[in-house]
């Protein structure tokens, strides 16, 4: 962000690197994801000071070993609720509990229980809610059979009617505690909780100089309901060890990246990152991200 520009490597196209601008002038907004901010929250103030504006997803199951290998404690989470809600306001952060697991030990009446303690807590302190049920990708289903094999616990890939009654019940207790509660990219969901938008144009305007009716829709999946964004992540990197993780070969693949990660690199992959062909270039005016005010001519649209 100092350097005003990060490069991206496509993730379906290994050979196409994009240099996605980072100056405040071609930024409308910083979503942010992530389970830890700790190494992030001592940045924020130059990072408000550079203009560059921030609304933060923070992610708390409270699973902890051994779905979750490496994860910050729930309480040093909690702490990262609150910096975030003082300095930026409730209005920016959003509580996200994703993915929910379901198994011999995370049954339903696990995760009402679990997410009515954690909401009695999170709820003052953010904007709303975003669940998900855990996507089935390959590495997650060797990881579950590997601990089914250990005796650790038996997975369950649950039908549309239980997931029907463990989302209406985190529904009501969010609605208790006066935080809403969305589904992102849950389908069968439809009626029991209103779909998320993570990148969400609306929410954004709160903060930033947005109109949302201007706003281009961009859903990167089924069900997805995201306004167009550059995503400048990494596959590989994360250091957590989620066994369930879509991001990771395996809970052990990321960790080994980790140490790969070059502090001074103009990306955040690890390695190097040397582009077979050439760099492509995006800035705000042609497309980084199409959130834009109000326009002032017809022709503001096809300009961004």
């Amino acid at each position: 962000m100092r350097q005003g520009r990060v490069l991206v490597r496509n993730p379906r196209n290994a050979s196409q690197v994009i240099d996605v601008s980072l100056k405040p002038d071609d930024v409308v907004a910083v979503v942010y994801w992530s389970r830890d901010y700790a190494k992030l929250i001592p940045h924020l103030p130059e990072l408000d000071d550079r203009g560059l504006r921030g609304c933060f997803h923070l992610t708390l199951t409270g699973y902890g070993h051994p779905l979750e290998l490496r994860n910050p404690s729930a309480s040093s989470v909690m702490e990262q609720f609150e910096t975030l809600a003082m300095r930026y306001g409730p209005s920016r952060v959003a509580w996200r509990y994703d993915p929910i697991v379901v198994g011999s030990r995370h049954d339903e009446a696990f995760h009402e229980q679990n997410f009515a303690a954690l909401a009695r807590r999170i709820a003052p302190m953010v904007h709303h809610c975003i669940v998900s049920f855990v996507d089935l990708y390959p590495s997650a289903r060797r990881a579950f059979a590997s601990m089914d094999a250990l005796g650790i616990e038996q997975f369950d890939d649950p039908g549309r009617e239980e997931r029907r009654r463990i989302v209406s019940r985190l529904v009501a207790i969010g609605r208790g505690c006066g935080m809403p509660v969305y589904a992102c990219c849950e389908a069968d969901l439809v009626g029991v909780a209103d779909a998320a938008r993570c990148i969400d144009p609306e929410w954004i305007a709160g903060f930033a100089s947005v109109n949302p009716t201007q706003v281009r829709s961009a859903p990167t999946r089924k069900g997805c309901g995201c306004a167009f964004a550059r995503d400048i992540g990494a596959y590989q990197t994360c250091g957590h060890g989620c066994v369930y993780c879509y991001a990771n070969e395996s809970p052990d693949s990321g960790l080994r990246n980790v140490g790969m990660v070059d502090d001074d690199a103009e990306h955040l992959g690890s390695g190097q990152l040397v582009p077979s062909g050439p760099v492509l270039r995006k800035a705000g005016r042609d497309g980084q991200l199409e959130l834009c005010p109000a326009p002032t001519s017809s022709r503001l649209s096809e300009d961004r």
